[in-house]
């Protein structure tokens, strides 16, 4: 304590804070430090305390008195500028507003940046009404049963103007924060991911009062949104100021998040870190990390490794993560060890549920077999078990890939039948698979047939309308359009998958795909001996006609194998020694995003180097060249890649080049003829080789035949396709031929023109389906 000098002197600040910590009772957050005995605050509660300066609110970690207990009285006062920050005013003890300042009106440090002092002084503003002065609790109970009625009947707009307005209608702060968490869940239910974090951010402005289950609704809708980066920032303030406790819900929202933006060892890591710490990390938290590991690593062995570490932390009492092995397993091809983890869940007590049967169901429908599924189907409901919506949207994507339209409307009225179907992502589905057939009445109508079901598009929905602009080769410009409207009409229905669309249309990044260098990547003894051991396992494999085997061999390692020219070659040969009849194909690319885009590049560009190899040699043997390609193919179907005709493109150019058109044609043709190329179709790079081969030969009705194939799927014809034909006016000696070639060009810009008009038209049509027709009134699900 610092004596005045003399009797007259008035006692400093230091003396008044040292007696006002004697004269009132301290909080159990106060520790006294090693130097004078003066109190100061913990370091986590000095960085709450200086958040609620810095947002105009009352921290938590400030001394405050008590109301009989251990937590703060949420109708203390601000506190004087005149006093010590660790002190506030006793409720008991009346203030008036001349002798009360807040936060925002004290004195600013001159080291303040105006930004910060205005944004102060506004907080400052909003806290200037205390809390004191809150209507009664029965008027705001009232209050929160209208506005409950108002969110049940789904009028969203009108349950956030009410819970906008409640603050200034002076409702009870707690009931504004449990109006604000259920608001932000109706809206995540809808996928509508923009309002969550903006009514958390009004909610904040409160940080005493602010919950757990406000935070975990606002994180979740940046996991809606796709936002990663943000969800982690949030997630480290908040838990780094102690704003707010993180329950079991927060640690498996963030450990969803951390699978997303991380790797499989760092979230083993933070898994174990968050053990020994004792988090709150439950059931549903291990199943997260689990299947968010799956989708990840490719190896079987890793996984079982990382279920038997989950076994020795916290017994299994949910058939969850059995059901996560049941679906590894088979996806490896693997029924038998599918089978022990039955019997296992068995053992250990775990019901099997709708999810396990649905893993065995997915398998029949890989296989095609779609009068099995509907059996299966038909013994689960017998059963009095209910797919989930999710199980019964992957079997609907899955129909949509293999069948025509007409058998998957059917195949939509079947799942129609149980109950949750359908939902807004299967009407995505049956949007999609028309947009693919190029029906422009079938995406008409099952727009309707959304909105009709009390359903509004989604996000998802303007991103496969939005991808098909893009495979469309629509304007730069007009995609900035379309996108910019959709964002300006409702925020809610552009994510970052939109915006990584738009990215892509707008800079495009045309890379030559390569084959593998001769010389095998190897740095060390190790990976040298490890790829030596899966390159004799599928050669062996393939040896004995087990190519299954070899697949699954290359499948268990592609995590961390080098990728050799060797081990690529066995690779490639295994799906070119598959009959192309066999729709049941094994997938072999690991979860990794980087590593799967390397085996990708690695497998096609061998096999295109392949073919031009065969297309070279003399004589040709055809059958060669068909089995690569249809090798290609069988690749891309098989791991989930976008079916490209780059490799048969490549081969016909080849065999051009060599002045084989005939040759070429026919590669064509047989493509044409499979399954890949029913599902397709030409696109300009085709239709430009095909034209070629007609015009080496001088065939003018093959050429016409092109063009009008061009004009039918709504092609735009590039400056290599129109170069092609005025080389050929050059080059031809038949005046017919000539003349013939320059009204197919005339032709062509008439058309481009035209699909110049359509691609406004259809961008009108995107912009009018994702038009909300009733804003008020949305269908809420539980």
């Amino acid at each position: 304590m610092i004596r005045p000098r003399t009797g007259f002197s008035a006692p400093s600040q230091t003396t008044l804070r040292y007696l006002r910590q004697l004269v009132f009772p301290l909080s159990t957050n106060i520790e006294y430090g090693f130097s004078n005995q003066c109190c100061r605050l913990r370091a986590a509660d000095q960085q709450r305390f200086q958040y609620g300066q810095r947002h105009g609110g009352n921290s938590r970690g400030g001394c405050k008195p008590h109301n009989g207990g251990g937590k703060p009285s949420p109708t203390s006062t601000s506190t004087s500028t005149s006093a010590s920050t660790f002190t506030s005013a006793s409720t008991a003890i009346p203030t008036t507003t001349e002798t009360t300042t807040s936060v925002g009106e004290a004195a600013v440090s001159p080291t303040i940046s105006p930004q910060e002092e205005a944004y102060m002084l506004a907080a400052g503003q909003r806290r200037k009404r205390t809390l004191r002065d809150r209507i009664p609790f029965q008027e705001c109970h009232e209050w929160y049963r209208q506005f409950r009625f108002i969110l049940h009947r789904g009028q969203l707009n009108h349950a956030k103007q009410w819970f906008y307005e409640a603050r200034e209608q002076k409702i009870d702060e707690n009931f504004v924060q449990w109006a604000g968490r259920d608001l932000m869940e109706s809206y995540n239910r809808l996928s509508k991911h923009v309002e969550a974090p903006a009514i958390f951010a009004h909610l904040a402005l409160f940080p005493d009062f602010v919950g757990t289950r406000s935070l975990n609704c606002c994180l979740d809708a940046y996991l809606i949104r796709k936002n990663y980066p943000l969800f982690m920032s949030t997630f480290k303030h908040y838990t780094r100021m102690e704003i707010v406790q993180p329950d079991h819900k927060t640690y498996e929202l963030f450990i969803r998040c951390l699978l997303k933006v991380g790797g499989a060892e760092k979230a083993r890591d933070v898994m174990k870190l968050l053990e020994e710490q004792r988090k709150p990390v439950t059931s549903s938290g291990f199943a997260a990390f689990l299947g968010g590991v799956k989708g990840k690593n490719a190896s079987l062995q890793e996984l079982e490794g990382d279920f038997q570490w989950i076994k020795t932390r916290k017994p299994i009492s949910a058939p969850a993560m059995y059901n996560i092995m049941i679906e590894e397993a088979l996806e490896f091809g693997k029924p038998a060890i599918a089978k022990h983890y039955v019997d296992a869940m068995i053992a250990d007590g775990v019901k099997p549920n709708e999810k396990t049967f649905a893993a065995f169901l997915r398998v029949q429908a890989r296989a095609g077999d779609w009068a099995g599924v509907r059996k299966a189907m038909q013994t689960v409901r017998e059963k009095g078990m209910v797919f989930s919506t999710r199980t019964l949207n992957s079997l609907l994507d899955q129909y949509a890939d293999m069948q025509e339209l007409e058998g998957l409307e059917n195949f939509f009225d079947l799942l129609c039948q149980e109950e949750g179907f359908p939902s807004t992502g299967s009407y995505n589905i049956m949007i999609r698979a028309n947009l693919v057939a190029v029906n422009e009445a079938g995406v008409n109508r099952w727009v309707a047939n959304m909105r009709k079901s009390g359903f509004e598009p989604t996000a998802a929905t303007f991103n496969t309308f939005f991808h098909d602009l893009r495979c469309s080769k629509v304007p730069r410009a007009l995609m900035f359009r379309v996108y910019n409207s959709v964002f300006n009409m409702d925020r809610n229905k552009v994510d970052e998958i939109s915006r990584d669309i738009l990215y892509r249309s707008v800079w495009p990044v045309e890379r030559e795909i390569k084959p593998p260098q001769p010389q095998n990547m190897v740095t060390t003894p190790e990976t040298g001996q490890t790829s030596t051991r899966v390159a004799k396992e599928m050669d062996a494999a393939l040896k004995r006609g087990n190519v299954r085997g070899a697949m699954n061999a290359f499948r268990e390692a592609s995590s961390y194998v080098p990728i050799t020219r060797e081990v690529i070659q066995l690779l490639a040969r295994a799906y070119a020694l598959i009959p192309d009849t066999q729709i049941d194909i094994p997938i072999v690319l690991p979860r990794s995003h980087d590593r799967a885009f390397k085996i990708k590049e690695a497998v096609i560009g061998f096999m295109i180097s392949s073919t031009n190899a065969e297309a070279e040699k003399e004589p040709v043997v055809y059958p060669s060249i068909l089995s690569i390609i249809h090798g290609a193919y069988k690749f891309m179907e098989a791991n989930d890649i976008s079916i490209s005709h780059n490799i048969s493109n490549q081969a016909a150019a080849t065999l051009i080049n060599r002045q084989d058109p005939i040759g070429s044609l026919h590669i064509m043709n047989e493509v044409s003829k499979t399954r890949w190329g029913r599902r397709t179709g030409w696109d300009i790079a085709g239709l430009t080789v095909l034209s070629r081969a007609y015009l080496v030969m001088g065939d003018l009705r093959g050429v016409t035949w092109v063009v009008d194939r061009l004009v039918e799927g709504r092609i735009v014809p590039d400056d290599k396709f129109m170069e092609y034909l005025r080389r050929g006016i050059k080059s031809s000696g038949s005046r017919e031929f000539r003349e013939g070639l320059e009204k197919l060009i005339i032709k062509c810009k008439e058309h481009k023109e035209h699909v110049w008009t359509s691609m406004h038209q259809r961008a009108t049509k995107v912009l009018d389906a994702m038009h909300q027709r009733d804003s008020n009134v949305v269908k809420v699900t539980k």
